[in-house]
């Protein structure tokens, strides 16, 4: 139909009911706009992802390969729903959900290398000295794909 969806994370105003209500982690946060992506982009469907009994995505149902190329290619953590005519993010406002800095929430560029090591940390997902996808949790490792209920 032509819409496009548009993800700014909660951000506590001041003065307002909810300015105490905590804000969402960053690897919550990572989470939910990864998901987003690949549903947009019909990558994968919400039914076919796995959850935990919290409700939290545990499994993106993507290969740890294919995960690996969104999250290194970075457009899931761009500022969504504001395109422009060359398809591309228009939006120019990326403090609308957070505080400038190193954990902007919403890239209204594409992230750097620098940003994509530092969201993948976020996310809790490291690489190793192979360049091999992991992600530790606890004390056990864990494929790419899956979340371990972080």
């Amino acid at each position: 139909m032509g819409g496009t969806t548009h993800l700014f994370s909660f951000f506590p105003e001041a003065d307002s009911l909810m300015a105490d209500h905590p804000i969402p982690s960053m690897g919550q946060y990572r989470r939910v706009q990864l998901a987003r992506f690949l549903i947009d982009n019909r990558l994968v469907r919400a039914e076919e992802m796995t959850y935990d009994s919290t409700g939290r995505i545990t499994d993106f149902s993507l290969s740890p390969g294919e995960l690996d190329r969104v999250v290194d290619s970075g457009r899931a953590f761009r500022t969504s729903g504001c395109v422009g005519y060359d398809g591309e993010v228009a939006c120019n406002r990326p403090y609308a959900n957070s505080r400038p800095g190193p954990d902007i929430r919403n890239f209204p560029f594409p992230p750097d290398e620098s940003d994509i090591l530092r969201i993948r940390e976020q996310l809790g997902w490291g690489r190793g000295q192979t360049g091999a996808p992991s992600q530790t949790h606890g004390t056990s490792a864990l494929p790419l794909g899956t979340m371990g209920g972080c």
